[in-house]
């Protein structure tokens, strides 16, 4: 039977590393000894670092298993769900763009023809309303990259980790905060539109 696995990190990586914590914080390269003990000291930390990072792999190993099946019965529940609710939207949206467009056409003919204009009202179910999320797309890499280069672009853009997923996700954010004040080179600001019903 395989040794149960703690939370805790063993005892003799805490011991040598406290240990060695101990004799970093006070210890000085001054010259070819202390360089070649530090570098040593720094292998052991590396190793001791790989241990700990090995150790709470194990920890986490049924965690992620776990989280990992519910994700998968997330998704498959949704997948159940979202194709009727995508196509549920289109249409929706689809409906309501034409009715836009006959009310344009109604008003610019009215005003051609200086008859009163007389519209419907449109309808809308009680609690339903369109909401318009902006996101922004790189349309333009290399005028992108060049403002990277001039230093237009934020660097809390560029900092985070998976950079180009990153971007995005600032880049939004930027776009949230400045509004339609927002504008980098090779960016452009796409809308998609999302049926709401409550």
């Amino acid at each position: 039977m395989a040794p149960e696995t703690t939370q805790d990190i063993p005892q003799d990586l805490v011991v040598q590393a406290t240990d060695l914590a101990q004799w970093v914080g006070r210890t000085q390269i001054k010259g070819e000894t202390s360089y070649r003990k530090c570098c040593e000291s720094l292998a052991v930390f590396q190793g001791l670092r790989r241990e700990i990072k090995k150790h709470f792999t194990e920890v986490k190993r049924p965690i992620t298993r776990a989280k990992n099946e519910i994700l998968k019965m997330e998704k498959a529940a949704l997948a159940e769900v979202e194709p009727s609710e995508t196509r549920l939207q289109q249409m929706i949206l689809g409906w309501e763009e034409k009715q836009h467009a006959a009310r344009e056409v109604a008003a610019r003919e009215a005003l051609e023809q200086g008859t009163p204009l007389v519209l419907p009202p449109a309808s809308r179910p009680a609690g339903q309303h369109t909401r318009v999320v902006k996101h922004a797309v790189v349309s333009d890499p290399v005028a992108f990259v060049r403002a990277i280069r001039e230093g237009i672009v934020p660097t809390d853009v560029l900092a985070a980790p998976k950079v180009l997923e990153a971007m995005t996700v600032q880049m939004n954010r930027l776009l949230s905060a400045q509004g339609d004040l927002f504008d980098l080179p090779g960016v452009t600001v796409e809308s998609t539109k999302i049926p709401i019903a409550r």
